[in-house]
C-alpha cells in the first residue's frame, strides 16, 4: 500500500510539472489536449473500479457458500486435462470468473468449438493476492482480464452447447477452431503454432521454452508488431497475386487485421501494432500526416480506455516501452538497435524476473533475425500446410527441436546473474537515463548511470538489515533467515507437496518455484550457505530437489540419524556430489550461523519425535524454531535446557494439539507465535485447543493462512526490529499488503 501511495504522488508530481512547462512555454491548446488524455483514462479507471467494487461487494455475501452455478466458457478458454478442470468462464450476471475443479470424465463433452453451457456446485471467493512477495501479481493479472471471482467447482452436472450470435462468440469459436487444426501436428510446431498465431501458453510449450524465457527470447513469442507486419506483407503479397488494387489491399488489411488480433487472444504486443496499423491507414485515406510518436500516444491512449488495469502487467509496460524506443533508434543499424532494445528493457525485465543472463544480448542478435526471417515463415507456411494436406513439411519438427535444445543449452551456460529486484524508482530513473543516452552522450550520464547501477547492485546484495522470512507454503514449513550484508543465508524446511515419495515414475509437483525461491531470486539471493531440514516429513522437505537444482547450496543439515531413510537418500543422492550433507545433535551448532541445534537427544529415521529444534537470537529477540516437535518430546527439552525462555516461537506441527502443550508454553514463555499452514486444510490446523493455549498466555500469534507472508527485519536502519506481512489479516484472504 504504501509502495502504491509513494508511485501515485511520484506521477501526480511529475505530470504537474510536465503541464506546468508546456503552460509556461505558451502552448496551451497542447496543454488543455494534455489534461483531456489524462481526465478521460482516469474517469474510465474510476468507474472499472467501482464496477469491481460492486462485484466484491456481491461476492463477500455468498462467500464460502456452496451453490449452484450456470457457466458458461468459450471452447478456446477451458482446460480439461487427466488431473484438472480450469479456465475462465463467466455467470448468468455477466461477471468473469476463474474456475477450476476436478477433470471432466466425459472429454467428448468438452471437444467442441461452440460455447458451453456448464451447470455447477461449488464455492465462489474472490481472486486472491499473492501470498509471498516476489510471487507472480494474480491478482492483478485478474484485475486487468476483467475476472472478479474464484470458482472452486465440486461437481459438474451438465455440460451442454449452447449457440452464439455475437461477434465476440464467433470470434472465439475461430479461436477454437484454429487451435483444434494445430492438435495433429508433432509437439514442438504444435506448441509454437498455438503459442504464435494463437496466443496459447500451453503447459508443451512452457515446458519446452525455458532457454528462450531465460535469454529474454520471449518476446519473440508475445505476438508483437513483428508478427503483424509479416503477416500484413504476406496479406499485400497474396492481394498483389490476386490483382487487387493497392486501396483495396489496404482496406482489406484494415478488416482483417483486427479480426485477426481477436482470433488471436488479442495480447495487448499485438493490440498496439494493429491500432498503429490501423491508423496509419485511416490517417492516409482521410489524407493527414503524423509521425510514429503520435500513433504512438495515440495507441496508448486507446488501450488505456480499452482497459486501464492493463497498465500494471509486464506486457503492457515492456511493449509500449520498446515500441516507444524502437522510434528513438529507427535510423541505428541492426547491431546497435538490438542492443539499444535489451538495455532499456533490462531494468524492467530484472523488476519482474530478477535475474539476467549475458549471453540473452548475444542470442538477441543471432536469434531475432533468425526467427524473423526464417523460423516464424517456416512454422506459418507449416499450419498452412497442415490446413489443405493434413500433414506437415518434413525436417520443422527437427530444427525447431535444435532451435529449443540450443537455446536451452545457452540459458544453462555460465553467465547467469542473480541481480535481483531493483526498487521501482530505480527502474524508472534507469530508463530514463538510458533514453536520454540516447539523445544526448556524455560521461557524465555515463557515470550517473553506473553510479546507480553500483548503488542498486550494493543494496541488494548487502542489505543492512537482516530478515527471517516465514513462507506462506501452504499445508507445510519454510523459513530463511539472512543475516545482514548477506553473511550468510540459511533455510528451515523447504515445504513441499506429499507426492516428495512418491513411486518411481510418477512426476513430482514443486511448489517453490512459484512461493519461495522468486522471493530468494528477487533479494539477488543465487547461494544457500545452510537448508536445515527439522524431519522427513513432505510437507517440510519435499521442495529440497528444486532448491538443489537452481541454487549453490553449501550444506545440507539433517537431524541425527536421518541419513539411514533410504526413501530420503534416494532422493537427495543425486546431488550429494555438489553438496555436503551433514547430521547434527543436541549441543552443535548450524555453522556460518547463530542457530543452536536443542534436539535430538537420540538417533532416529527423521520422524516428528526426531524433529530437529534450533535455537538463535536476533537483535535481542529469541526465536526457537521445532519443526512438528510432540509435546512428549517437548516435555522431554525443558529438562535438558530448564531455563529456556524465547521471545519468538514457531508454533510445532503447524499448530496441531500435538504439539505447544500448556506446560511448555507456560515454561518457555513466548510473546509472539508464528502459524504456518494450509488455508482450509483438512487437518484442521490450527487447532482451537492450541488457539486458545496462546490465548491463554498472552501469545501474540502471526498466521500464514490469513496474514500470508510474515517477515521479521532487525538492524541497519530501522530504530528497532519490526514484523511485517504481506496481507492484513482478513478472514478470505484478499488482502493487500501491510
Amino acid at each position: 500500500m504504501w509502495t502504491m501511495m509513494v508511485d501515485a504522488s511520484s506521477g501526480l508530481l511529475l505530470t504537474s510539472l510536465w503541464l506546468l512547462r508546456i503552460w509556461r512555454l505558451h502552448l496551451h491548446h497542447f496543454c488543455w489536449l494534455n489534461v483531456l488524455s489524462l481526465v478521460i483514462p482516469l474517469a474510465v479507471g474510476w468507474q472499472a473500479q467501482q464496477t469491481v467494487q460492486h462485484q466484491t461487494r456481491q461476492i463477500l455475501q455468498q462467500v464460502e457458500r456452496t451453490q449452484t452455478f450456470e457457466l458458461y466458457a468459450f471452447p478456446d478458454q477451458v482446460v480439461n486435462t487427466k488431473t484438472s478442470l480450469r479456465g475462465i468462464g463467466e455467470l448468468a450476471n455477466h461477471q468473469r470468473v476463474f474456475f477450476h475443479g476436478r477433470p471432466l470424465k466425459n472429454q467428448a463433452s468438452l471437444q467442441t468449438t461452440k460455447r458451453v453451457q456448464l451447470q455447477v456446485t461449488g464455492t465462489l471467493s474472490l481472486p486472491q493476492a499473492a501470498s509471498n512477495w516476489g510471487a507472480f501479481d494474480s491478482l492483478g493479472y485478474a484485475r486487468s482480464q476483467g475476472i472478479s471471482g474464484d470458482l472452486q467447482i465440486s461437481d459438474v452436472s451438465r455440460v451442454q452447447p449452447v449457440p452464439t450470435a455475437s461477434l465476440t462468440g464467433m470470434i472465439h469459436q475461430w479461436r477454437a477452431w484454429g487451435l483444434a487444426q494445430a492438435t495433429p501436428m508433432p509437439k514442438q510446431l504444435r506448441s509454437y503454432v498455438q503459442s504464435l498465431l494463437f496466443g496459447d501458453r500451453t503447459a508443451e510449450f512452457r515446458e519446452s521454452s525455458t532457454g528462450i524465457k531465460k535469454l529474454n527470447l520471449i518476446h519473440l513469442f508475445s505476438l508483437a508488431g513483428l508478427h503483424v507486419y509479416v503477416l500484413l506483407n504476406l496479406w499485400m503479397w497474396v492481394a498483389t497475386l490476386l490483382h487487387f488494387r493497392k486501396e483495396a489491399s489496404e482496406c482489406g488489411a484494415m478488416l482483417l487485421l483486427p479480426l485477426y488480433c481477436g482470433v488471436a487472444g488479442g495480447a495487448i504486443g499485438l493490440l498496439r501494432a494493429t491500432l498503429a496499423v490501423e491508423q496509419r491507414y485511416w490517417f492516409k485515406l482521410g489524407k493527414l500526416k503524423r509521425s510514429g510518436l503520435d500513433y504512438w500516444a495515440i495507441t496508448l491512449m486507446i488501450c488505456l480506455l480499452l482497459n486501464p488495469w492493463d497498465i500494471g502487467q509486464l506486457g503492457f509496460q515492456l511493449s509500449f516501452l520498446l515500441s516507444f524506443t524502437m522510434y528513438y533508434c529507427r535510423d541505428a543499424g541492426n547491431l546497435k538497435k538490438t542492443m539499444i532494445l535489451n538495455l532499456v528493457g533490462l531494468p524492467l525485465l530484472l523488476y519482474y524476473f530478477y535475474e539476467w543472463h549475458w549471453l540473452s544480448l548475444v542470442a538477441n542478435l543471432i536469434f531475432v533475425p533468425l526467427f524473423t526471417g526464417i523460423l516464424f515463415s517456416l512454422i506459418l507456411l507449416n499450419y498452412a500446410w497442415q490446413l489443405v494436406f493434413k500433414s506437415t513439411i518434413w525436417g520443422t519438427e527437427t530444427v525447431l527441436q535444435w532451435f529449443s535444445q540450443i537455446t536451452n543449452w545457452l540459458a544453462t551456460a555460465p553467465g547467469s546473474l542473480a541481480l535481483g529486484q531493483p526498487p521501482g524508482w530505480i527502474v524508472l530513473l534507469s530508463i530514463i537515463l538510458l533514453l536520454l543516452l540516447m539523445e544526448w552522450w556524455s560521461w557524465k550520464q555515463v557515470l550517473c548511470l553506473g553510479g546507480l547501477v553500483g548503488l542498486t547492485v550494493l543494496l541488494i546484495h548487502f542489505p543492512l538489515t537482516g530478515e527471517i522470512s516465514f513462507f506462506d507454503v501452504g499445508q507445510g514449513d519454510s523459513i530463511m533467515l539472512r543475516e545482514p550484508l548477506n553473511r550468510s543465508v540459511t533455510l528451515i524446511d523447504t515445504g513441499g507437496k506429499p507426492n516428495f515419495f512418491a513411486k518411481q515414475g510418477q512426476p513430482t509437483v514443486h511448489l517453490a518455484p512459484t512461493t519461495t525461491i522468486p522471493y530468494l531470486k528477487s533479494r539477488g539471493i543465487s547461494r544457500i550457505d545452510n537448508i536445515c531440514l527439522s524431519h522427513q516429513d513432505a510437507d517440510h522437505v519435499g521442495d529440497l530437489t528444486s532448491f538443489l537444482a537452481k541454487f549453490k547450496v553449501k550444506r545440507v543439515i539433517i537431524p541425527w540419524g536421518m541419513n539411514r531413510n533410504q526413501h530420503f537418500m534416494r532422493k537427495i543422492k543425486p546431488y550429494l556430489n555438489q553438496t555436503q550433507l551433514l547430521s547434527v545433535k543436541a549441543g552443535q551448532t548450524i555453522p556460518a550461523t547463530r542457530l543452536q541445534v536443542l534436539h535430538p537427544f537420540r538417533p532416529g529415521l527423521g520422524e516428528n519425535q526426531d524433529s530437529m529444534v534450533l535455537y538463535g537470537q536476533f537483535a535481542g529477540q529469541k526465536f526457537l524454531f521445532t519443526g512438528d516437535l510432540p509435546q512428549n518430546e517437548e516435555h522431554d527439552l525443558l529438562k535438558h535446557y530448564p531455563q529456556l525462555r524465547v521471545d519468538v516461537l514457531k508454533l510445532g506441527h503447524h499448530g496441531s494439539k500435538t504439539s505447544s502443550a500448556d506446560a511448555f508454553i507456560q515454561a518457555i514463555a513466548p510473546r509472539v507465535g508464528i502459524v504456518s499452514a494450509g488455508r482450509h486444510n483438512r487437518y484442521g490446523h490450527p487447532n482451537q485447543e492450541t488457539l486458545l493455549t496462546m490465548q491463554r498466555h498472552h501469545v501474540r500469534l502471526f498466521n500464514t493462512q490469513t496474514m500470508g507472508m510474515i517477515r521479521y527485519r532487525y538492524g541497519g536502519l530501522l530504530r528497532q526490529p519490526e514484523f511485517k506481512t504481506k496481507w492484513k489479516e482478513t478472514r478470505h484472504g484478499n488482502q493487500s499488503d501491510n
